[in-house]
């Protein structure tokens, strides 16, 4: 018990300065809904628990509380990551990546010319016991991660998360508005949102695809102390008897009461009574605190004689209950959760293991472990015989308890060992309550088994950085347990090979599945596979009884070269006309590439080589200036490169038609000028000009045969709109002050020109039309 000064002498020492818990009115919450199912169809939701519900927002003085509400029951599934990211607003913040470096991103758009980004990333788990992180981004980098103590889990069929993070952790005060998004994920280092919170539709439709909040696919919430209190008449009871039986509360001189709020203020105390002496006392207290919170609360014996002190509950964790909307009871209890003591008597058979080679009676130890020596272990005697057995005093309530037995590790058995604690009549802990002697793992038999050696080759993950063999620990896990750490490979040589020979239990033809592991070469430590399905693992099939079997070395998540990186081209970018081959483009890059691949669609025509990157063909129609990201992989990972490419109009030439020849519609030519192209009409190269005020052709055309051509210069702003004259560009100047050498019979030689004012968009073209 925690031992505190007499209450009375306390409250005369401090009288009138007693703290209260100060909330204030009814809490109130703000609700983000999220369109339930809106998963891709080829991504698991993770029986559902990947599927976003709602999120509820709100604060308190001193912090922010987040409750999101996933459509599963996360202890049922029991993986998943759920993540927050947020923009205080206070700080520029990041717009790429996170404090995980996975492929989601927040913008949360432009304010006086600052664009707002990601400030803080929360990343939590809810596999094996769950936990949540905090980053923060500042001066360019992530800063982290501080572990988020205010994480609780509700298993349920919609499961519950609730994170409390302090205002300061996140740099914000009352009257701030913070910008974030919610999100589910796996747990690959490149997963990205499998779903998010705030938008309604598919998020993304691959694990790896990077996925942006921004606009209105992005929640807001302005701090305002939104979680305030309810008050409300809470019931208490608490037994007693066995206080009394042992001589530490006396019902005649001493009392009990209740005590409640976070540090237990002194003012917050109710007495209880006992009216019909039966060893239970019972009260009530008005109470105020936000509504669905966890308000601790625990008894205290007060002696009578005002010089003893005081004696609380001192327990671990700290008894609770949820603040409801209207007055309730809170289930009774037995003082510090002691109904009684019972000596328990637990015995465990290790001869199997012993045989298996599990166990080595010399070197290790055999330990019960449970709640009632807080899963530390209590060391158990060997009797003979590989029986090994100890007696453990016990306190607590009439019941089933938890244990279970550990030797170097837990027992292989589902869950946990349970008995139901009984009392001695007389209430004393003699005689012991005897459980009967179990076999370790519940194996009785010594099973058929094979020496198994496995092998794996660590050299990719040391060529990309993520391993050193010199102080890198590989291990084996599963075999029926991939929790347990003891199956250590040993490195051969100066070499990245790791093996190991392990005996490996079950009969012959069975299938029994594993993976290599290694903490910090992925996010888990464990190998991945499948980058489509992080929790495939690898097989074997067991052979006769005693058949030793040696499997072939296999790379770390079967990486057997390292990424791809630096690709880049020569040139980097290109000019091409319609119907003209284009000069190829040509990659370099450092690493094996098994394919190249290309986004946008390149414009008609051209193509890139699966196999080699190269970039060409001949153009069939004309295509703007646009940057095309090619991207070179192998089965490791990627790197990629831009290169620019414009398609303009072919060139042409005005058929000749001297000698009588009939000019008909193939053979009509239309010419351009502003890019590199060529006009020649009978032979005869025009000139041309070219500079920031104007822009001129001069050509020879026909004037005096309506049988043939009129030719009449247009303008245009874009080479794709070529086809669409603009302007019909006016004729400067004739035959006048031009010089007409060699121009045929017939026609003239003109200056056609356009104003250019310096927009460098603008072209002018010539364009030959037969008179109707």
């Amino acid at each position: 018990m925690k031992i505190v000064p007499n209450r009375f002498a306390v409250l005369c020492t401090v009288l009138g300065l007693a703290s209260y818990l100060n909330f204030s009115a009814q809490a109130q919450l703000t609700t983000i809904s999220d369109s339930p199912g809106d998963i891709d169809a080829g991504i698991s939701t993770g029986g559902g628990t990947l599927d976003i519900v709602k999120m509820e927002v709100g604060d308190t003085a001193t912090d922010v509380v987040f409750k999101l509400t996933v459509n599963g029951s996360i202890a049922t599934t029991d993986w998943g990551n759920f993540m927050i990211g947020i923009a205080n607003q206070k700080a520029a913040g990041t717009t790429t990546r996170n404090g995980w470096n996975r492929p989601i991103n927040l913008d949360a758009g432009v304010t006086s010319g600052v664009t707002y980004g990601m400030t803080h990333w929360i990343g939590s788990w809810v596999n094996n016991g769950g936990g949540a992180q905090l980053w923060t981004y500042s001066a360019g980098a992530w800063s982290g991660p501080v572990s988020l103590a205010g994480i609780s889990l509700n298993p349920a069929n919609q499961s519950v998360i609730t994170y409390t993070v302090p205002k300061t952790s996140l740099g914000v005060v009352n009257g701030d508005t913070i910008k974030f998004d919610a999100y589910s994920s796996g747990g690959g280092g490149g997963d990205s949102a499998v779903d998010a919170l705030a938008n309604p539709s598919t998020s993304i439709t691959s694990w790896s695809q990077t996925y942006t909040s921004s606009g209105a696919n992005l929640a807001s919430y302005t701090l305002a102390n939104t979680l305030l209190n309810t008050t409300q008449t809470i019931s208490f009871s608490v037994n007693m008897s066995h206080q009394i039986f042992l001589g530490t509360f006396n019902p005649t001189t001493d009392q009990v009461s209740i005590d409640w709020g976070t540090g237990f203020p002194k003012a917050n105390v109710q007495y209880l009574t006992d009216g019909d002496s039966d060893g239970i006392y019972t009260g009530s207290a008005t109470i105020s605190a936000p509504e669905a919170s966890s308000v601790p609360y625990r008894f205290t014996i007060e002696p009578g004689d005002i010089n003893q002190p005081l004696l609380s509950e001192n327990l671990s964790p700290t008894r609770t209950f949820s603040m409801p909307s209207s007055g309730s009871a809170v289930g009774a209890a037995y003082f510090n959760n002691i109904e009684g003591y019972r000596d328990v008597t637990f015995s465990v058979n290790m001869s199997v293991q012993q045989t298996l080679g599990n166990f080595n009676p010399a070197t290790q130890t055999v330990e019960v472990r449970g709640p009632f020596n807080a899963w530390a272990g209590t060391a158990l005697t060997a009797q003979g015989e590989g029986v090994y057995s100890g007696t453990v005093r016990i306190s607590g309530a009439v019941g089933p308890k938890d244990y279970k037995f550990f030797a170097g590790s837990y027992e292989g058995i589902s869950g946990n060992r349970s008995f139901t604690l009984a009392f001695n009549s007389d209430r004393a802990p003699t005689p012991s309550q005897v459980l009967d002697t179990v076999f370790y793992s519940n194996v009785n038999t010594v099973p058929a088994s094979r020496p198994v050696t496995f092998a794996v080759d660590m050299s990719i993950q040391q060529a990309m950085g993520k391993f050193d063999p010199a102080t890198g620990v590989v291990q084996l896990r599963g075999i029926g347990d991939f929790s347990a750490t003891d199956k250590v490979l040993s490195r051969e040589g100066d070499t990245s090979i790791f093996k190991g020979t392990f005996a490996v239990a079950g009969d012959a033809g069975t299938s029994v599945t594993y993976k290599f592991f290694s903490t910090g070469v992925t996010e888990s430590g464990f190998e991945i596979i499948n980058p489509d399905d992080l929790y495939e693992n690898r097989s074997l099939t067991l052979l006769a009884d005693g058949t030793p079997m040696v499997l072939d070395s296999v790379y770390f998540s079967n990486q057997s070269v390292v990424s791809p990186s630096g690709l880049s081209y020569t040139p980097s970018s290109a000019s091409g006309t319609v119907d003209t081959a284009l000069t190829s483009l040509n990659p370099t890059v450092t690493g094996t590439v098994t394919s190249y691949a290309v986004s946008p669609t390149l414009p008609a025509g051209l193509s890139i080589s699966t196999s080699t990157g190269v970039i060409s063909g001949t153009p069939t129609a004309v295509s703007a200036s646009a940057i095309y990201t090619v991207t070179a992989a192998n089965g490791t990972g990627s790197t990629t490169a831009t290169v620019t490419i414009e398609v303009s109009p072919a060139g042409s030439t005005f058929a000749v038609w001297s000698g009588g020849a009939t000019l008909d519609a193939p053979n009509l030519a239309k010419y351009a000028i502003g890019g590199a192209i060529n006009l020649s009409i009978e032979g005869v190269q025009p000139t041309s000009a070219l500079d920031g005020t104007s822009l001129s052709i001069t050509a020879i055309v026909r004037t005096d045969d309506p049988t043939h051509l009129t030719v009449v210069g247009q303008a245009v702003t874009n080479l794709v709109d070529y086809a669409t004259p603009e302007l019909v560009v006016e004729v400067v100047g004739d035959a006048t002050g031009i010089d007409q050498a060699g121009v045929p019979v017939g026609c003239t030689k003109k200056k056609f020109s356009v104003p250019r004012a310096g927009d460098g968009r603008k072209f002018l073209r010539l364009n030959a039309t037969l008179d109707p």
